[in-house]
């Protein structure tokens, strides 16, 4: 879900303001440990990590959800490692220019309440867009702050809303699988090419 939901930002920023390659911070949800050994049996909340990712959207959309799934699944213990070195070890690493970030919550329960404030807290000294997407009673919820003009926020949301069209109007295209989507399989990418072909 969250590499369906990040080419969609990817594609509708890319329709919009013609925006191929752009920095956008994730924050993880924090309820996937990236090392199942540490104890946290005594801890209280979650953990939580923030990176950047260098995202791509150029031609269809199922282009666009390849490029995703790659950069996200390069990031190694789920981007934990990032926030490790860049507070234990200040001067490391040199933060690139951000201007869009998204959290995606999973699934809700009936009992979730969230406002703007609570959901995204102090965002003044924030990017330009912000995302918060999670999924409550079956539907899916995309929140967004954005200090955008309206002419260029509505110019967004047409955009988003154009793409969230095609994808619900086409049937799935083989064309978006990649090696990683079949990891017991050890499938290089040229294996995987010549099985979606065999049929053609």
């Amino acid at each position: 879900m969250e590499e369906v939901l990040l080419s969609l930002i990817a594609k509708g920023l890319n329709q919009s303001f013609e925006v191929k390659n752009f920095w956008l911070e994730v924050e993880g949800h924090g309820r996937e440990m990236a090392d199942e050994t540490i104890d946290v049996t005594r801890t209280v909340g979650w953990f939580t990590a923030m990176y950047p990712i260098l995202l791509h959207s150029d031609g269809t959309f199922d282009d666009t959800l390849k490029n995703t799934k790659n950069v996200i699944r390069e990031i190694p213990n789920k981007g934990f490692d990032y926030g490790v070195i860049k507070y234990l070890r200040s001067g490391v690493i040199q933060e690139p220019d951000i201007y869009v970030t998204f959290n995606y919550l999973g699934k809700l329960d009936s009992q979730f309440e969230s406002s703007n404030s609570r959901d995204f807290g102090e965002f003044e000294n924030k990017p330009k867009l912000h995302f918060l997407s999670f999924i409550q009673d079956g539907k899916l919820i995309i929140k967004i702050i954005s200090k955008l003009a309206e002419e260029k926020m509505n110019l967004l949301m047409e955009a988003i809303g154009d793409v969230v069209k095609v994808i619900k109007g086409t049937e799935f295209d083989q064309g978006s699988l990649i090696e990683s989507d079949f990891p017991d399989a050890m499938l290089t990418e040229e294996d995987l090419f010549h099985i979606l072909n065999s049929n053609k």
